[in-house]
């Protein structure tokens, strides 16, 4: 299974980081051995920046390292409240998770509150907040900023008709325009030899 030998390379690098009390310290970046998905717990931050831990840890360390933010699995912004994990929880190897602010995680669970919520209802209509309103272009930018440089896409607008349509410039008709210079050239001949 290969435990042995990675167990014995995690003592020396917690213990080579100076990381004491038992608590996980980042693994560095660019260790080869850390690269494989399957040994470390991958925590991917909203610029992009990675961390890399060797063991699992509990969400409280990164809570607690990180202050206003939270921890989610990967599928946040298709279900926030399954994916966003309490204190207690453990973050297990191989497994990738975002850290985003606390703001962010509660504007996603009020759309995703939304969406449960029937059109039309009288519950839907009295749990409008234009304060707490968030735009589909939001969303977007924040989904956006935690996805590698290489697979950022620009994404389309939802299907609610918010995308733009092509208006074609005004015309003008000359006469509206004015003055305007035309080039003028006075006509000359030549006399053959």
């Amino acid at each position: 299974m290969g435990c042995a030998h990675f167990s014995c390379f995690t003592r020396s690098t917690v213990g080579a980081s100076g990381g004491g009390g038992g608590q996980p310290s980042p693994a560095p970046a660019a260790s080869p051995s850390f690269q494989t998905k399957e040994f470390v717990v991958r925590v991917i931050h909203v610029g992009g920046r990675q961390e890399l831990y060797p063991k699992p840890l509990a969400a409280s360390h990164l809570m607690r390292k990180h202050p206003g933010m939270c921890v989610a699995r990967p599928d946040v912004f298709r279900n926030p409240l399954l994916s966003l994990l309490k204190s207690d929880e453990k973050l297990l190897l191989g497994h990738v998770y975002y850290l985003l602010p606390e703001k962010t995680a509660q504007k996603l669970k009020r759309r995703h509150a939304k969406k449960l919520i029937p059109r039309g209802s009288p519950e839907r209509k009295e749990q409008w907040d234009s304060s707490a309103e968030i735009s589909d272009e939001s969303i977007l930018s924040v989904r956006a900023s935690y996805m590698p440089k290489a697979t950022k896409s620009p994404k389309k607008l939802s299907k609610r008709g918010k995308k733009k349509h092509f208006v074609p410039p005004i015309q003008r008709n000359p006469s509206m325009r004015g003055s305007v210079w035309e080039p003028s050239m006075d006509s000359i001949q030549e006399l053959s030899p």
